[in-house]
């Protein structure tokens, strides 16, 4: 047997493991051991006996699933990624202009006066705040034409949004049920 490379006993197939030869028996003993890991290990990734029309029903559910998300995410994400659309103008619209008053008994002391380039807001108890308007976006809806007014806040840039009608009267997107009218001069 000298110079001749012993061959590995292939008896036991491919991936097997070979018997492991020790003394006093140990061999079966550890055979058995690796049968049983190894056991173990393929017998969790596969899925459990189920008959055929349950794993079938259950992939589908999976799929539709799935895609129900991926539309949600296609319809949505662009809303916040790309911004609002809309026409932006160079200054306040005409039909924005003016100071805006309601006949609303909560704000019968606030006003709304909105200039080419500013933006003052009465918020009642005689305090009154001044900004500088930084775009305004405008869009036609059907029922009304809506706009974004971004404003320069205290802290942070604001949006105040319009609703305008044709009634001649104006709605904030908050509080929705509150109608504005143009103040008499």
């Amino acid at each position: 047997m000298e110079g001749r490379k012993q061959e590995p006993d292939r008896s036991q197939g491919v991936g097997s493991p070979a018997p492991i030869r020790g003394v006093s028996g140990e061999s079966s003993e550890a055979a058995e051991l690796a049968r049983q890991i190894e056991e173990k290990a393929t017998s969790h990734s596969r899925e459990p006996d189920r008959p055929a029309s349950e794993r079938r029903r259950r992939q589908v559910w999976n799929r539709f699933l799935f895609l129900a998300a991926l539309a949600a995410i296609v319809l949505i994400v662009p809303l916040f990624l790309v911004g609002r659309g809309g026409e932006a103008f160079e200054v306040s619209p005409d039909e924005l202009l003016g100071t805006w008053v309601t006949d609303d008994s909560r704000y019968a002391d606030r006003a709304i006066t909105v200039r080419l380039e500013e933006l003052t807001l009465d918020l009642g108890d005689g305090v009154t705040t001044v900004h500088q308007i930084l775009s305004i976006r405008g869009e036609l809806g059907p029922l009304h034409r809506a706009y974004e007014i971004t404003y320069a806040g205290p802290e942070e840039d604001e949006v105040l949004e319009v609703l305008v009608y044709d009634d001649g009267y104006v709605r904030l997107r908050n509080p929705f049920d509150v109608r504005w009218r143009r103040a008499e001069n």
